[in-house]
């Protein structure tokens, strides 16, 4: 299942196209969905998740919480809807492919890709884009 759960006035076109593409990713990563909640919410309501969780006091656009177990993807991710606008007008694109470079970026996550070294954030940004054109 793909909770999406927004608590801001960000909007999608069409959710249930979303949700398939979504299953879609996964499941060309060789995955399966178990329960995959979305929650887009304000800098302010980020900012203490990553005070609380992760002792970090940083602005960020997502925080991902991945309890996988195996080949089914169980996560909680959790978008700041102020950042993703930013950074689409920092990027010249629009909010809703920065949402879904976002949104693909924490489910990369809990495949088991990386971002740490310039080799990994290399390998996780072509992901990111293969799976963006496919949407």
């Amino acid at each position: 299942m793909i909770e999406l759960i927004n608590y801001t006035k960000f909007s999608f076109a069409d959710t249930k196209r979303l949700k398939r593409w979504i299953v879609s990713s996964v499941k060309k990563e060789g995955f399966l969905v178990d329960n995959i909640s979305l929650f887009i919410i304000t800098d302010n309501e980020l900012s203490k998740i990553n005070k609380e969780f992760l002792s970090h006091t940083t602005l960020t656009d997502i925080i991902t919480f991945n309890y996988s177990k195996e080949k089914a993807l169980l996560c909680e991710i959790y978008i700041s809807s102020e950042r993703v606008l930013e950074n689409a007008k920092i990027f010249s694109v629009t909010p809703e492919k920065e949402m879904l470079r976002v949104m693909i970026h924490g489910i990369l996550h809990c495949c088991g890709y990386n971002d740490k070294s310039v080799d990994q954030k290399s390998a996780m940004t072509k992901q990111e884009n293969f799976y963006i054109s496919r949407y």
